[in-house]
């Protein structure tokens, strides 16, 4: 799964704005940030408990508290698509 992966998931339902995709505790987590509360909303009605690919990668999506993602550089884990960086 890659950021363009989530990307295209997503997009569908709004504007995304910054993912950042980590590890924990050995899966693979990513933080999304729509444009809005309710593209988000839409995201999640449409996204929760979906596979990403036929019988794999089941997303679980939620609202996090972060108001907004901080990205430093963009890179194969994170992306900020509102800017050009590094």
């Amino acid at each position: 799964v890659t950021l363009d992966t989530f990307h295209k998931i997503f997009s569908p339902h709004g504007s995304v704005l910054r993912i950042i995709m980590f590890n924990k505790r050995g899966d693979l987590q990513a933080m999304v940030e729509m444009a809005d509360l309710q593209q988000a909303q839409r995201a999640r009605a449409a996204l929760d408990h979906q596979n990403i690919y036929p019988d794999s990668c089941k997303l679980s999506v939620k609202f996090a508290t972060t108001p907004q993602l901080v990205i430093r550089f963009n890179n194969d884990r994170s992306r900020d698509y509102t800017r050009d960086l590094p």
